[in-house]
């Protein structure tokens, strides 16, 4: 996301709470506001990701791989995937030992039209460890089209868990969940504990 992009969704996010007429009193009271309700957002998100399980949209092991590792909220990046998948062509271009170089011919619309973009995906046979020019596992966490077409192919069964990230897991609980946001403390106590050790 752009600094530009940030800026405009944190202003989006406060606009329910504070305007330009807040003084400053309004405004860390409805700071406060804006941090409880930002959290029993995701407090009820991660419940319903922990105690609920999205249907699996097809019928590859890959994807019920990441339906039992990702949130709910995750899960659904990679069946958006899955599905444009479907637009994915992939062809072998060469094979050097066990790693094997393809080109993916996606088919994509483009305002009344429609356009090919082609891709480089590498793949090691034995180790199953692959890379994309499109970067999505770089920039995103999880794994492109481009090259779940190429692992549907070759009916690969699961991904190596290093694809598997972590911090998306259904059983991650965040830190920042645990932060007290009671500011009433500070504004009662005549000794403000110390903010900066």
């Amino acid at each position: 996301m752009s600094t530009t992009g940030r800026s405009e969704s944190m202003n989006a996010f406060f606009d329910k709470y504070v305007h330009s007429k807040t003084t400053l009193k309004q405004f860390v009271e409805q700071y406060e506001n804006a941090l409880r309700d930002k959290w029993e957002k995701q407090s009820r998100a991660y419940y319903e990701s922990f105690n609920s399980t999205i249907a699996c949209m097809f019928d590859y092991d890959i994807e019920q791989q990441f339906q039992t590792a990702y949130t709910n909220a995750k899960f659904r990046e990679v069946q958006e995937e899955l599905r444009r998948k479907s637009y994915s062509y992939p062809t072998l271009l060469g094979v050097h030992g066990s790693m094997q170089t393809f080109t993916v011919l996606e088919d994509i619309r483009v305002g009344g039209g429609r356009k090919d973009i082609t891709f480089r995906v590498y793949w090691d046979e034995m180790s199953c460890d692959f890379g994309c020019q499109y970067c999505l596992f770089k920039f995103r966490g999880i794994v492109c089209r481009h090259v779940l077409a190429i692992l549907t192919q070759k009916k690969v069964g699961t991904v190596p868990s290093k694809y598997v990230l972590e911090r998306w897991g259904k059983d991650v609980r965040r830190r920042h969940t645990y932060i007290a946001m009671n500011a009433d403390d500070l504004r009662t106590s005549p000794h403000p504990p110390d903010l900066i050790g």
